[in-house]
């Protein structure tokens, strides 16, 4: 593999990709380097198209690196290294999935230690986890390496070799991302900090004093994909519900409720931003079901409960989680708290979903969905291949940068499909976008918004051609109150 044409720049950005800890900053979930040409647009500097491969990082639970991702200026993904951790923090596999002409390349490289902790084999594994290689250190009781034993097995044939090779074992991720950081740094000045000292811009400049190039931090931290964070919410919100109304024009400003319609919801949120309860509602305002969430002390999914409108039990889930964190199932059970099925996961090596499976009683798929996800995780697509729920289907997403969904298509019975796409604020709310339902023209629509104290919207007003559409309302209780 030559990585040594892979970055001009990103090897800039690892030796500076130190972060600065304050005792109350979080843990950082994701990180993603860009790197810009510069533009002048009047007097001010300003981002032009992106110049160099994407640098992009996930963290896990422990503030541990987990998957380090290159990607290309269009997103297209040229390598990538999950890491995998024993209890001790130790590093035992590293997976690497990179592009080449001939395509697809996989390695797996598995790591051991001694008793001291020094690492002391290393087993190289092709993508389907056959091993190809085994390097063992034999180290003197000085704790240095006195030689290495390469047991090559890419051959029928066994062939093991000693070596008098003193030099020490290093994890083979550290030889193929070197030249992502040992690149010169060219003048660069800090120009953008966020509330806990990170950088999040930096501007190189040219010999002659001008900018040449400006490299954006974009940066994630624990917390900030709560579900407060997903639905735009600001403070701390401990419920809120959302009402739906066709809307009446009144003059030229004035727009009153008119029949129910359109989108409800109630939700309860714990102090971390979590949704405990989630109500939902038919087109027409009438209360369906409620679902309780209940998270255990690693924050992670235990149960969840379905309820009546009147709150009567009708089913309940309870989840269950493998070694590396990942939910892979969870057992149905009914008011009666006798099991009537079970609902099965599958992840990919960086714990996206990839296959969900409800198996009925008797051993029946009553649900079968396969998910499908962009290089920063984001889910662009699901495939159903059973469903007994009704209207369920396949549909395809794309995002920005800032993990906002942008355009949405729903794929329907005998190829229809309807089209939407969205635009942001600041805040991470939809101000704009377009619908075409199957069949029909695509729709342009603006909303328009009257907010409460805290910043949250109380009242928002859709409209199509500048003619009000819908009214909606929401109301919020915060936890301060």
């Amino acid at each position: 593999m030559n990585f040594h044409r892979i970055c001009l720049l990103i090897g800039i950005l690892l030796s500076g990709f130190i972060t600065t800890y304050a005792q109350d900053t979080p843990i950082i979930r994701s990180a993603r380097i860009t790197v810009y040409k510069a533009v002048q647009k009047d007097t001010i500097w300003t981002t032009g198209n992106i110049v160099d491969n994407i640098y992009f990082v996930k963290y896990d639970n422990e503030g541990r690196m987990s998957v380090e991702n290159l990607l290309a200026p269009d997103r297209s993904p040229l390598h990538k290294i999950i890491y995998r951790y024993d209890a001790d923090g130790k590093v035992v596999k590293e997976i690497y999935v990179g592009t080449k002409r001939e395509g697809l390349l996989c390695y797996v490289w598995g790591y051991g230690y001694d008793a001291e902790g020094r690492l002391s084999t290393i087993t190289t594994m092709n993508g389907r986890q056959d091993t190809i290689g085994i390097v063992t250190a034999i180290y003197d009781t000085d704790g240095k390496v006195q030689k290495k034993i390469f047991d090559d097995r890419r051959t029928s044939e066994a062939c093991v070799v000693e070596l008098d090779d003193t030099t020490k074992l290093k994890r083979e991720s550290l030889n193929y991302m070197k030249s992502w950081r040992k690149a010169k740094r060219p003048m660069q000045k800090i120009v953008e900090k966020d509330e806990y000292g990170n950088w999040t811009q930096r501007t190189g400049f040219a010999l002659d004093g001008h900018p040449t190039y400006i490299t954006k931090r974009s940066i994630i931290y624990e917390g900030m994909e709560s579900d407060w964070e997903r639905l735009a919410l600001q403070d701390k919100v401990k419920s809120v519900r959302q009402y739906s109304y066709i809307a009446v024009p009144m003059g030229v400003e004035a727009v009153l409720r008119g029949k129910k319609q359109g989108h409800f919801f109630a939700y309860e949120f714990d102090a971390q931003g979590r949704i405990i309860s989630d109500e939902a509602f038919t087109e027409k305002g009438v209360s369906v079901k409620t679902v309780k969430y209940e998270y255990g002390e690693n924050g992670k999914l235990q149960k969840e409960e379905h309820r009546t409108p009147a709150g009567a039990l009708t089913k309940y889930i309870e989840y269950q989680y493998g070694d590396e964190g990942y939910c892979k199932s969870g057992a149905i059970y009914n008011e009666k708290s006798e099991q009537t099925g079970k609902v099965v996961y599958r992840h990919d090596w960086e714990g996206n979903r990839m296959q969900e499976t409800v198996y009925e009683k008797d051993g029946t798929k009553s649900e079968d969905y396969r998910y499908f996800y962009d290089s920063y995780g984001q889910r662009i697509g699901r495939k159903v291949i059973t469903s007994s729920t009704e209207n369920v289907y396949p549909y395809r997403r794309t995002w920005n940068f800032r993990q906002r969904m942008t355009s949405e298509e729903i794929l329907l019975p005998e190829d229809k499909l309807d089209r939407y796409t969205y635009q942001y604020n600041k805040k991470g709310e939809v101000i704009s976008g377009t619908e075409q339902p199957a069949g029909q023209p695509e729709e342009k629509f603006v909303y328009k918004f009257h907010r409460d104290e805290k910043g949250n919207w109380k009242i928002r007003i859709k409209y199509v051609d500048d003619i009000p559409v819908l009214y909606e309302e929401r109301k919020y209780v915060y936890y301060e109150e």
